[in-house]
């Protein structure tokens, strides 16, 4: 019996439109640009056990308890429309048309979708019922930028066949590096950048229900959370005081025309500056997403 190459495994995903429900016709089966480290999505239960004594001190065993999936999709950042999709449902917002650019704003509608792992010809995972719950990019000067989504789903299903519908092809032109992040903008400065980290968390929990150990639903808890962390090369004192703590824009920009995306936190507050020593000098800057009237949001996001 040949093993199996987690090398050869592959991923796709299929945006859901009933909940928990794997669409075999009419959706789209995008592509995922898995690196070669990625780790396939992880289902167990939470078992519980026996309290009860048996015969020479044994216990009773345990009994299987709710289900649930957990997953980490780490990618090379890029613009696709498989991470169109995935930063939809990470910010709970829809792509829409705003004077000709598409544009995505954090808000309240929550959607949902299925993972496929092909193992091999006749063996797959099918994970349903995932949202993400944290979506992250991270990006430095010389280096890479990579981003993270973590995702709760609710039920695997193993299967010997494919789902019917053919994988779309990943659509994108460009993985991005530290030199395609540009037009940073805080708190109306621009520095010498070397460093920037964006994290969107909105917290979740799957819905245990009696009858069944798969759970009825993903829910929502608490607020989302949008965090910035820029680093910059010290040249001057100019942003310490440029920063405030009052809510301030903060902007930038990966990649290029039709090739890209651009962040916006219309209402950012920062705290105060702190200095880093490594090979230069550098300032760091936090900031933390706040409601804006004019944006009707904390976070936005465009297509360039």
């Amino acid at each position: 019996m040949a093993i199996i190459n987690p090398l050869d495994v592959t991923l796709s995903l299929i945006p859901e439109v009933t909940f928990g429900v794997t669409p075999t016709t009419g959706a789209t089966r995008y592509d995922i640009p898995k690196k070669a480290s990625q780790a396939l999505p992880v289902h167990k239960t939470n078992d519980v056990a026996s309290d009860t004594i048996r015969p020479n001190r044994t216990s009773n065993g345990s009994r299987r308890g709710p289900a649930e999936g957990t997953g980490s999709l780490d990618l090379r950042f890029q613009k696709a429309s498989v991470i169109d999709a995935l930063i939809a449902n990470a910010i709970s917002g829809a792509w829409t048309d705003v004077g000709g650019v598409q544009t995505i704003k954090a808000g309240k509608t929550d959607s949902s979708f299925s993972l496929i792992a092909k193992l091999n010809s006749t063996m797959y995972q099918i994970n349903a019922g995932c949202i993400v719950s944290s979506f992250k990019v991270d990006a430095r000067a010389a280096g890479t930028v990579d981003s993270t989504f973590d995702f709760l789903f609710t039920g695997r299903t193993p299967s010997a066949t494919d789902n019917a519908l053919t994988v779309t092809a990943v659509d994108s032109v460009t993985e991005f590096m530290g030199s395609d992040v540009t037009n940073i903008t805080v708190a109306g400065q621009t520095l010498v950048f070397s460093e920037i980290s964006f994290e969107f968390t909105q917290d979740r929990k799957t819905v245990p229900q009696l009858g069944t150990n798969t759970p009825y639903a993903i829910s929502t808890t608490g607020s989302h959370q949008v965090k910035i962390t820029v680093k910059a090369l010290r040249e001057s004192f100019t942003i310490d005081t440029a920063i405030d703590g009052t809510a301030q824009p903060v902007v930038f920009e990966i990649g290029g025309t039709g090739d890209g995306y651009r962040f916006t936190l219309p209402a950012a507050y920062g705290s105060v500056p702190y200095d880093e020593t490594g090979d230069s000098m550098m300032v760091v800057m936090e900031f933390m997403a706040g409601w804006d009237d004019t944006e009707a949001t904390d976070l936005k996001i465009e297509q360039l």
